[in-house]
């Protein structure tokens, strides 16, 4: 009996210790497969790019960036980008300094003009705002830096561009930043094309899309003034019109006037010669004052001198108008 209990007993501990290692086993390759994870996690993030900046002056390079912030990949677009490269290793480096080393390459092998013409683009390639922001001020503080060590100066642009976008540049053969220049000039002239600026200098590019909006600009300019030239056209011609009229009804009056005269003179026609003399002197007379009065007045004195030829014809031929008004 006893041996039986020995037997059970020892037994029983088996299977504890069996269960046990069996619990740290599993613990064990739950370890280990947490860290074969965060490692494949890390290597993949580490040499993934997840946002990219380019570099255009003529020489246009494109940096690769992974989640933190190191440049893990470098592709020049162009032979001038292959010779700022040359001899020059920014991987691993974060993008300030990437940038740094790439600009002084440049302007140690003759493409930042020392003049200050030279135009810089530094374009950001993600989705993401805070990237975004986070890669242009970095390549931007480099390029600056860059300039700065060798007393020259430059232009420094900034752009971001959506990821989507470097497909479309990359079929092109381009940088992303580049086709975005050379886009913005298509807004405002849709007869350039991308080849026709693909290999030209960002300076060019520049200079091209300023002269560009200044045309624009001027021909708003010349539709805003001919606008506004209607206005004063067409007030014109209202003058012109209310001036017309005014004349009208000036002739009108003359009309009337000289109707008046008219009836005068016949009336005058059956008086002796003393009244029609004196009739003669008085319209004569009021004829000359209207020669330096407005239309307006003219007709006025036309109908006074007619008043005054009636007065003077009843002053002077009285018995005579008497006998014709019977």
């Amino acid at each position: 009996m006893e041996h039986l209990l020995t037997v059970s007993s020892a037994s029983g501990s088996a299977r504890i210790k069996t269960r046990l290692i069996k619990q740290v086993v599993a613990v064990a390759c739950a370890a280990v497969l947490v860290c074969a994870t965060s490692i494949g996690a890390y290597a993949y993030y580490n040499k993934t790019p997840t946002s990219y900046l380019s570099l255009d002056i003529n020489p246009s390079v494109e940096l690769g960036v992974n989640t933190f912030g190191k440049v893990i990949s470098i592709t020049a677009y162009n032979n001038d980008g292959k010779t700022i490269l040359d001899g020059q290793n920014v991987m691993g480096s974060d993008v300030k300094n990437a940038v740094n080393t790439l600009v002084k390459s440049a302007m140690q092998k003759g493409f930042v003009a020392k003049d200050g013409s030279t135009v810089i683009a530094v374009t950001s390639e993600t989705d993401n705002h805070t990237t975004a922001d986070a890669l242009q001020d970095a390549a931007e503080q480099g390029a600056d830096s860059a300039v700065e060590s060798g007393d020259d100066t430059a232009t420094i642009q900034k752009e971001n561009v959506a990821l989507e976008r470097r497909d479309e540049a990359r079929k092109l053969g381009i940088t992303p930043g580049k086709l975005n220049l050379i886009q913005k000039l298509q807004v405002l002239d849709p007869s350039i094309t991308v080849d026709a600026y693909k290999d030209a200098k960002v300076t060019d590019i520049t200079k091209k899309f300023v002269e560009l909006k200044k045309e624009t600009l001027s021909n708003q300019g010349n539709d805003g003034d001919n606008s506004s030239s209607s206005p004063v056209s067409e007030h014109s011609k209202a003058a012109s019109q209310t001036s017309s009229n005014e004349s009208e009804k000036a002739s009108e009056a003359q009309s009337h006037a000289q109707s008046d005269n008219s009836k005068s003179d016949q009336n005058a026609k059956t008086k002796p010669d003393a009244g029609t003399s004196s009739s003669s002197i008085a319209s004569n007379r009021s004829g000359s004052d209207t020669d330096t009065d407005t239309n307006t007045e003219e007709s006025s004195n036309a109908s006074n001198g007619n008043h005054a030829g009636a007065t003077s014809n009843a002053n002077h031929g009285h018995d005579v108008a008497n006998s014709h008004k019977k």
